[in-house]
């Protein structure tokens, strides 16, 4: 199949120093740089996955588990004493509610035409 004088000038133009391969200096060396930066990140994964600890001496390790859980009872204590607390304070507005409601009743009990007045007037607590 013979190529057209139209293809011929738009092969040229790709091609040639002004078309759209045209590579800078700039381009070679941001390609480089970012070739270097994937390969450096693709050694460092492929590094991750070995934690051993088969250069440690058993000392350390031992030191090591000692302090671990030392750190899994100092933590379980806090969660105790904030679950603690927290129950505490559950309780005390339960118990918050439970007297406002009491007293509430009280006052109602002592005299029953408060709340009609003050459904009425829309203030709370004024005699008319």
């Amino acid at each position: 199949m013979p190529e057209t004088p139209e293809k011929n000038r738009t092969r040229r133009r790709l091609f040639s120093g002004s078309g759209l391969f045209k590579v800078s200096v700039s381009q070679l060396a941001v390609a480089a740089l970012i070739g270097g930066l994937a390969f450096a990140i693709m050694v460092q994964v492929r590094d991750d996955g070995s934690d051993d600890y088969s250069g440690v001496r058993g000392e350390n390790l031992v030191e090591l588990l000692k302090s671990l859980d030392s750190a899994n009872e100092r933590l379980t204590t806090q969660i105790d004493d904030l679950r603690t607390t927290r129950d505490d304070l559950l309780s005390s507005t339960k118990r918050s509610k439970q007297a406002q409601e009491q007293a509430k009743t009280r006052a109602e009990a002592r005299d029953p035409g408060r709340q009609r007045r003050r459904d009425r007037s829309g203030h709370r607590g004024h005699d008319l």
